[in-house]
């Protein structure tokens, strides 16, 4: 994972104040944001066997209000 990934994901999971209630449970979700960084999708990963729907759903409600910087610009 990418720094810029990870500090995406620490964003997100600095947010998720009730993640007691989801202990040992799991989702995987595809994010897709455009260059200025602004959300164009959050999608649960349905091939993910694991994935618990409440998880996964706090966890889009939780995206669709993050503020995520744009990725630094490579040259």
């Amino acid at each position: 994972m990418d720094i810029y990934a990870s500090n995406l994901k620490k964003s997100i999971q600095s947010r998720f104040y009730d993640i007691d209630l989801y202990k040992g449970q799991e989702c995987e979700i595809k994010i897709t944001l455009n260059d200025d960084g602004k959300l164009i999708s959050a999608i649960p990963n349905e091939k993910n066997n694991n994935n618990d729907k409440k998880l996964c759903i706090r966890g889009m409600e939780l995206i669709e209000k993050t503020q995520f910087s744009p990725p630094q610009k490579t040259t």
